[in-house]
């Protein structure tokens, strides 16, 4: 059994707590045409460290502020950045 850290008011979770119990509802998501100051504002707006990306309501991958530095490193060294793997 566990409690959510920011609210020990918060009855017990078990390993039988259906997920509907703490995950976040609704979600910020992002479209593949998006661009990378428009995810980068959603990141700060809303303290966030991932995004969905998604298309024609279908979750086609996650984009993280780590996939961001990765790339950005990539190119301030001189390295051609890896292009996404596909699902």
């Amino acid at each position: 059994m566990f409690r959510l850290p920011s609210d020990p008011e918060t009855p017990p979770f078990t390993g039988e707590t259906p997920l509907r119990e703490f995950m976040t509802p609704q979600l910020n998501t992002i479209s593949p045409e998006n661009n990378l100051g428009e995810v980068i504002d959603l990141f700060n707006k809303y303290n966030l460290s991932r995004l969905p990306v998604v298309e024609e309501g279908k979750l086609v991958g996650i984009i993280t502020i780590n996939d961001i530095i990765r790339s950005e490193t990539d190119l301030l060294s001189g390295r051609t950045p890896k292009p996404a793997s596909p699902p």
